[in-house]
């Protein structure tokens, strides 16, 4: 969709050409990851997907463009593989674009944002919107909000990755809410557009 293109734009454009680290989870036909090679002419970029890599990117990775791990995403191991192109150092942009499965992505998140992402590092939820949608594995037919105008507890859907988006803004209203009480992701903001959303990091 055309405002994904728009929101990459905005937020991570202004890195173009800079020596950034970039991880993509979920690489399906590698068509994603040769764009990034493409716009980040000098960033480390690794790519992370349950299946062998795609013949498409096999000639970057042997030139060493583009950096390929095959493992689980809600696999602390696999995740800390990730790391080894980068030599240790932590990521500036994480992408998730992998299963869109609200657990599999809460365990990405879960150790990548505390322990794989700078200080002001941006994590990037592609598709959450699988959430609406009946017939997907974790799924739940859309449905919009209604209830009486003084209601203390407002019904909202909450099904799959919508669920765990709302679990976010949980989080980053914690350390205000709650002074002197460390919050357990280190959430500065969220930004939500249809089926994208930008978290970035303190």
């Amino acid at each position: 969709p055309k405002h994904y293109f728009d929101t990459y734009a905005k937020y991570i454009g202004p890195m173009r050409d800079a020596e950034i680290n970039i991880l993509e989870l979920g690489v399906y036909s590698g068509a994603s990851l040769l764009i990034w090679r493409e716009f980040f002419p000098r960033a480390t970029i690794v790519g992370l997907d349950v299946r062998p890599a795609p013949e498409r990117i096999l000639p970057a990775l042997e030139a060493g463009e583009l950096h390929f791990v095959q493992g689980d995403q809600s696999l602390q191991a696999d995740l800390e593989r990730c790391l080894g192109p980068t030599g240790g150092k932590p990521f500036d942009v994480i992408i998730d674009d992998a299963s869109h499965v609200g657990s599999l992505s809460k365990a990405s998140f879960g150790f990548l944002f505390p322990h794989a992402l700078r200080d002001g590092g941006l994590y990037v939820v592609e598709d959450y919107g699988t959430g609406y949608m009946a017939d997907f594995y974790d799924g739940a037919p859309f449905s919009r909000a209604v209830t009486e105008p003084d209601a203390r507890q407002f019904p909202s859907h909450h099904a799959g990755m919508v669920g765990w988006m709302k679990q976010l803004i949980d989080e980053l209203h914690g350390p205000a809410i709650m002074p002197g009480t460390p919050g357990l992701l280190p959430i500065a903001s969220i930004e939500f557009f249809p089926s994208i959303a930008v978290v970035r990091k303190h």
